[in-house]
């Protein structure tokens, strides 16, 4: 470190008026001067933390001023003997500092660091991956519980039709009473089935809203998958899909 100690000034109370303003002059420059040497922290953006670790291998450079003044009976520094009068000091100093070996250390964190940020990145990646897919699989269960509900209100009508007719035949006589009642359990319980299989869709519709991060509609329509789209042929192989799936899935990576 460069250092200099600027030599103590002893004055008499007459020029203290003049030693004042030169003290001020000289400190007011030195500020000025700092201030071209260190650029302002806003004027560059906000380094990341491979950025800062890197930027430790350069060297330091700082500086330091002080004024100071002594007032009273002191101790003379040129003559070593007491004194009574006011005596102005100041200090300035520059040094600089590097890591010349460090046995690594900085070299391994900056890797450290690099791949922290590439893990950061997968772990990103794996989010939207893993949203895509309950997204997916969120819409098909919606899909799977429309095909649901539909076959149970099919059966439900099914049912209801047979209740009817029986009833006209057990008011002629063709058939037992028991015959009537066995059906009209079997249709409360496939109401029952209607009305889980449409709560099961509300659900899943309710969920499929939630991972899209819209509101829930209860009139939500999506589009079915028809025929044709299921017997369409895939022409992919199993290498391209690994390849794809190794390019895009942060799981895989």
């Amino acid at each position: 470190m460069l250092h200099r100690n600027l030599e103590p000034h002893r004055c008499c109370h007459s020029h203290l008026d003049q030693i004042t303003k030169n003290l001020h002059q000289n400190k007011a420059y030195i500020c000025r001067w700092l201030s071209r040497l260190v650029c302002p922290k806003s004027y560059f953006p906000q380094p990341s933390q491979g950025s800062k670790t890197k930027s430790n291998r350069l060297p330091d450079l700082f500086a330091d001023v002080t004024h100071g003044l002594q007032q009273g009976r002191s101790i003379d520094p040129f003559t070593n003997s007491y004194i009574n009068q006011q005596i102005f000091f100041g200090n300035y100093g520059l040094g600089t500092s590097v890591v010349l070996f460090s046995g690594k250390q900085l070299s391994n964190l900056v890797k450290q660091n690099q791949l922290g940020q590439q893990a950061a990145k997968m772990e990103l990646q794996q989010t939207n991956d893993d949203i895509m897919l309950n997204v997916l699989l969120a819409y098909l269960q919606v899909l799977n519980n429309k095909e649901q509900l539909t076959q149970a209100q099919n059966q439900f009508e099914l049912t209801r039709k047979q209740v009817a007719r029986l009833h006209i035949l057990d008011s002629q006589g063709a058939i037992i009473p028991a015959q009537l009642y066995d059906l009209k359990g079997q249709l409360a319980g496939d109401q029952l089935l209607v009305i889980n299989a449409g709560n099961a869709m509300e659900t899943a519709k309710l969920t499929l809203a939630q991972l899209m991060n819209m509101p829930y509609d209860k009139n939500m329509q999506v589009e079915q998958i028809t025929a044709a789209d299921l017997g369409a042929k895939y022409e992919g192989t199993t290498e391209n899909i690994y390849n794809q799936a190794v390019a895009q899935l942060a799981i895989i990576k």
